[in-house]
């Protein structure tokens, strides 16, 4: 006589997704636990800001850090990761401040000087 086995209703899955219903509920994201997580900005890669900078390479980034110049930057082992707001600070300290008007020199002078060597009037 064969035994029958006795199951267990959290051991079988009628939908076939291979989960019992139990694991099912450990797998499935909560709403209230959704909404609890934090929320982190993406970091900014040294190749993402090569590409936003417009630079011509990574060598660059290495060189400003090499003297203490550019964005802040996070290390994550041996990765640079730098944070948005951090470039957009670091931006706004390099912005030129409102430019002067450019006064054009007539040919020839050069800051009051004529051609010959001799001063203006």
């Amino acid at each position: 006589m064969q035994r029958q086995r006795d199951t267990d209703p959290h051991e079988s899955d009628a939908e076939g997704s291979g989960l019992t219903p139990r694991r099912r509920a450990r797998a499935e994201p909560r709403p209230a636990d959704t909404q609890r997580l934090p929320t982190l900005e993406r970091l900014l890669t040294i190749e993402d800001l090569v590409a936003i900078l417009q630079l011509p390479s990574k060598k660059t980034i290495y060189t400003w850090r090499a003297k203490g110049e550019g964005p802040r930057a996070l290390r994550v082992g041996k990765h640079l990761r730098f944070h948005p707001d951090d470039v957009r600070a670091w931006q706004a300290t390099r912005m030129d401040p409102d430019p002067e008007p450019i006064i054009r020199l007539e040919a020839g002078r050069r800051r009051g000087v004529l051609a010959g060597g001799r001063r203006g009037q």
